[in-house]
């Protein structure tokens, strides 16, 4: 046995290339650099330094690369709970290496960043390590083929981004926004995982790929997996946790909010939206619906903010609402085009993420009404920003111009009412670009320049935004990669028309309508004083308020310190659980056609004890009658083969009417009159009994085709050398089932002589 499983080890291990080792390899990177970061030695305030940052960097870089290596197709997968077919699956393809690209490239800046941002304070190492965990995380999301690894690793994310937000724990916003985020992603989890069970179950497979093949039509389960990506995207009305989120440190804005974790709903839509859309109809609908909603709806709430971070939160609600009908809707060339956009946000909204950052660190405030003059006193970094926002507007020559155009044109060629709607919310993200921009920015002043921020900050929003202005002027080479990533998930690949120029076109001319219009639009909201939006929802917090007054009534109705109270919670559980499954499975007890008339005598004998009891008055009845039931028991189990069994019983009860016989003593002879009857008891007992025996008959009906005890029998001799089959089974086949047995014997021994001790002194002072 153990050469055979050898031999399949060798042949697995030979199967497997040496790249999918090296992906596992460089998933450690992340770990080993948190390590590293909160490595002995170092105290505790000793702040994350710009070097350990990029050390991060490099273990995003290599990960990447050793990511990269794989991009043929091959999986790597071992068994994680065998008997039930679970495993864990990994197969980048270029659909998911598009996205891994993504979390590595701006990991790369976010990490750098990280190092600057925290070096004056001491919860650097701590935000840098979750941070690195995130991205192990996220990668692992990606790179998951089958439904089980991908919710676990969605599951990471969800925790890890809760710890990042609340990273600032010392204050009351910042842990009621994790809250509200883990409450809504972490709920959005659970249904992405019951949906997946359901169509998984449905396809006869786990296997991302092999569902998507099967295309499953429950509408419950394609319902439930929408919900889980509406709430990781922060699609209306599941969109108001990332506002509230912008309370963490600028970092974790950067990556979590508008590059990586916000993009995994729109990455599991994008994985199983052309198996959806090919098998239920409502699919498409639903998803320009909803991220059509979110689409204006979050461009309308930036026009209202005048904290500059709190209105890229809301651009990024807009933007994940395009990009939500785009990718989500199963078509290859708006999912190409969504590719386009998705790229696009990542590099400039990250960058701008960053940027008020900076501003923050310098100015000491995001207020638009606040901030004046900034161009004059830091022209390079309003150079930068500028560059960011003319790609987050759509101005021409930038890769935001392209990805829009490209979009627009897809549209317009199919439905040209949803390309005039795509052109209206172009213009209304111009506006809050524009707002943004001039607030943030403008103005003019004659304050002399505040105390200037780490000049090294600048790098990683630079070169995010360096990687845009590339792209921007040859947008064409994303065309191949986009088109392979979705070749990968449909059922063709399509390249997405990503020119510098597109020339006179009705796309064109729509786009710089809607940049005349939502430029003045923009403008005009800057001399309006409008209600700015809090991040906070207080629709949220007054329900979990309300779900935490309600726990805590129900807490004080259960929990009331009755034991009466107490045992009747457990029997009725105890009664309602089982039925459901006696139902449905048609359990139904057999005619007892095996059994004698002397059965039917010890049962009427029990019965009638126990009905006794319930008249007596006297305890010493009562408890002679409570030994009858037990004694009953214990005849029927001689009579069925078990006198083993019935020996246990008869000492037992023997046991317990002794010592029920000498506490007696000390007690009164009568019970206490009951002040009230209560009925519910009665009721709850007659039902207890009645499923119980229906359980047990039940299960005595049923067939098995190989008893244990023939097995046993079998074994005895053989393998423990022993002819007595009742011994070998207490001590070979079922040693530690007896070795508990014997503790508890013992330490109830050691019980009733603490309870008769005492007695024996009383005795003693008595004579």
């Amino acid at each position: 046995m153990r050469n055979l499983l050898h031999e399949k080890y060798i042949v697995l291990y030979s199967s497997c290339q040496m790249a999918l080792f090296s992906l596992l390899i460089g998933a450690l990177a992340f770990p080993a650099a948190a390590i590293f970061m909160a490595r002995p030695g170092r105290a505790s305030s000793d702040p994350a330094s710009p070097v350990t940052g990029w050390y991060t960097s490099i273990a995003v870089v290599w990960l990447i690369a050793l990511a990269a290596v794989v991009a043929s197709g091959a999986a790597f997968q071992f068994g994680w709970v065998p008997s039930i077919g679970l495993d864990v699956s990994l197969a980048p393809d270029d659909y998911a290496l598009l996205f891994v690209a993504v979390v590595a490239v701006v990991g790369v800046a976010v990490f750098g960043y990280s190092g600057v941002y925290f070096r004056n304070k001491g919860s650097g190492t701590r935000f840098v390590t979750t941070l690195v965990c995130f991205a192990a995380a996220m990668i692992g999301l990606l790179v998951s083929s089958d439904v089980f690894t991908l919710f676990i690793f969605w599951e990471a994310t969800t925790f890890t981004s809760y710890l990042l937000i609340g990273h600032h724990q010392e204050t009351g916003a910042a842990r009621q926004a994790a809250r509200q985020a883990a409450l809504v992603t972490g709920a959005g989890g659970l249904a992405l995982l019951t949906g997946l069970i359901v169509l998984a179950n449905e396809a006869g497979t786990s296997s991302i790929g092999g569902l998507v093949e099967a295309g499953p039509g429950s509408t419950i389960g394609w319902l439930l997996v929408l919900i889980g990506a509406m709430s990781k995207s922060a699609q209306f009305p599941l969109h108001g946790w990332l506002p509230s989120a912008m309370v963490a440190p600028t970092p974790a804005s950067a990556y979590l909010h508008s590059a990586t974790m916000v993009k995994a709903g729109i990455f599991v839509l994008g994985r199983l939206g052309p198996a959806a859309s090919e098998n239920v109809s409502w699919w498409l609908p639903a998803v320009i619906t909803i991220g059509g909603i979110t689409l204006v709806f979050g461009a309308v709430q930036a026009l209202r903010q005048y904290d500059i971070k709190l209105l890229l939160a809301y651009g990024t609600v807009s933007q994940l609402g395009l990009m939500f009908f785009l990718i989500g809707s199963g078509d290859a060339d708006l999912m190409a085009t969504g590719l386009a956009v998705l790229l696009a946000h990542a590099l400039y909204k990250s960058a701008l993420f960053l940027i008020v950052g900076i501003v923050d660190s310098a100015e000491k405030t995001r207020d638009t009404r606040s901030l004046s003059g900034l161009w004059q006193r830091r022209p390079g970094l309003t150079a930068a920003a500028a560059l960011a926002t003319a790609s987050m507007a759509g101005i021409p020559l930038t890769l935001g111009f392209a990805a829009k155009e490209a979009a627009l044109d897809v549209l317009l060629g199919q439905d040209m009412w949803l390309g005039i709607f795509l052109a209206v919310a172009g213009a209304l993200t111009v506006a809050y670009a524009t707002r943004f921009f001039v607030g943030g920015f403008g103005g003019r002043t004659d304050q002399a320049e505040s105390a200037g921020s780490a000049p090294w900050l600048a790098i990683a929003p630079v070169g995010l935004i360096s990687v845009g202005l590339i792209f921007g002027a040859v947008p064409a080479l994303l065309a191949s990669p986009i088109a392979d990533a979705v070749g990968a998930v449909a059922a063709e690949a399509s390249a997405p028309k990503l020119v510098l120029w597109p020339g006179f076109v009705p796309a064109l001319w729509l786009s710089l309508g809607g940049v005349a219009v939502g430029g003045a639009l923009g403008w005009a909201t800057l001399r309006r004083e409008s209600d700015a939006t809090s991040g906070r929802s207080r629709a949220f917090d007054r329900a979990v308020d309300r779900a935490q007054t309600g726990a805590a009534r129900l807490t004080g109705l259960i929990q009331n310190g009755s034991l009466p109270s107490y045992l009747g919670q457990i029997i009725a559980v105890a009664v309602v659980l089982p039925i459901p499954a006696l139902v449905r499975f048609d359990l139904l007890p057999v005619p007892l056609t095996q059994t004698g008339s002397l059965e039917f005598i010890i049962v009427a004998v029990v019965a009638s004890a126990a009905i006794s009891l319930l008249f007596v008055t006297r305890r010493m009845a009562a408890v002679l009658l409570l030994g009858a039931v037990g004694y009953g028991m214990s005849a029927l189990f001689a009579l069925w083969g078990a006198p083993d069994v019935a020996l246990t019983q008869v000492l037992v009860e023997t046991l317990v009417v002794a010592l029920f016989a000498l506490a007696l003593r000390v007690l009164p002879k009568n019970f206490a009159p009951l002040a009230r009857t209560q009925r519910w008891k009665g009721l709850l007992a007659v039902l207890s009994g009645s499923v119980m025996a229906w359980a047990s008959l039940a299960a005595w009906s049923v067939n098995h085709p190989a008893p244990v005890s023939d097995e046993h029998l079998a074994r005895a001799v053989p393998e423990a050398a022993g002819a007595n089959v009742v011994n070998v089974t207490l001590v070979d086949f079922r040693a530690m089932d007896t070795l508990g047995e014997i503790a508890v014997l013992g330490i109830a021994a050691l019980g009733v002589l603490a309870l008769v001790r005492p007695l024996g002194e009383w005795f003693r002072r008595r004579r």
